[in-house]
């Protein structure tokens, strides 16, 4: 190889690796500055049923889609509330948690606060999951359940019922 081409190939490994570089810098220092924004969940994303998964394994008609997106546009709102209470709750027990000495008593307060919104949040769902079990068919609403079950529980990770749950003691969690 000439002299010329090794320097040329030397400055294009170069140029290469800095882009690499710079690139996974980039990336690290933007990962960890993200601040979660509740906004960007799930539930504010106005999703529609007329591509979704749930539309095909259901076999879903147009009217049902209608009434289950209105459904949702009517309940994000509400969630979307909640949830953002919680996340200011939360932030305030980790500014509590950066404190040399922690009130407890606040974040015994603040530990409640966040676990009767997350009830609310659970009993809206339910709500909403109880409502669109309505507009199915009664073969829609078998196939439903069961999906929404696999999604609780995915493949190999469903919870043994307690009668079958093999007995633990103490000496059985120690590592020898």
């Amino acid at each position: 190889m000439s002299k010329r081409s090794l320097i040329i190939v030397l400055v294009i490994s170069v140029a290469i690796n800095l882009a690499a570089i710079l690139t996974f810098g980039y990336h690290w220092r933007e990962g960890r500055s993200y601040k979660r924004d509740i906004t960007l969940r799930r539930i504010d994303k106005g999703r529609d049923l007329r591509g979704s998964l749930l539309r095909q394994k259901l076999n879903l008609t147009e009217e049902q889609m209608d009434a289950i997106n209105a459904m949702h546009e009517e309940m994000r709102p509400k969630i979307l509330s909640l949830r953002k209470k919680m996340f200011t709750k939360r932030e305030e027990l980790m500014a509590l948690l950066r404190e040399a000495e922690p009130n407890k008593a606040r974040a015994d307060s603040l530990v409640k606060e966040i676990a009767s919104l997350q009830a609310e949040v659970e009993a809206r769902v339910f709500e909403n999951l109880c409502q669109m079990r309505d507009i199915l068919t009664p073969e829609q609403q078998k196939q439903f359940l069961q999906l929404y079950e696999r999604r609780l529980h995915p493949e190999g990770m469903r919870p043994l019922p307690p009668e079958k749950r093999p007995e633990r003691r103490m000496q059985d969690r120690r590592r020898p």
